[in-house]
């Protein structure tokens, strides 16, 4: 619909030292991404570093870790 809005959250699925299988799967992912987001206008990201566990020494950051590790510790079970 012209003129709308849409508001998408997503855990980045990117790793920082991937492997040659992790390498190849990111280069897909990425491509795939790359043409679902053809035919949007103003397409705005925004991206925050939400760290994995709590040992940020910032309170919101804390928590924030936490839950991210609960969340990944269940996504990976």
């Amino acid at each position: 619909m012209p003129g709308g809005y849409i508001e998408l959250t997503e855990a980045e699925l990117w790793y920082h030292n991937p492997g040659p299988v992790q390498s190849a799967f990111q280069t897909f992912h990425k491509e795939q991404c790359n043409i679902l987001e053809k035919g949007f206008e103003l397409v705005e990201k925004q991206k925050l570093n939400i760290p994995i566990g709590a040992w940020a020494p910032e309170p919101e950051l804390k928590q924030y870790g936490f839950i991210n590790k609960e969340i990944q510790t269940t996504l990976l079970k």
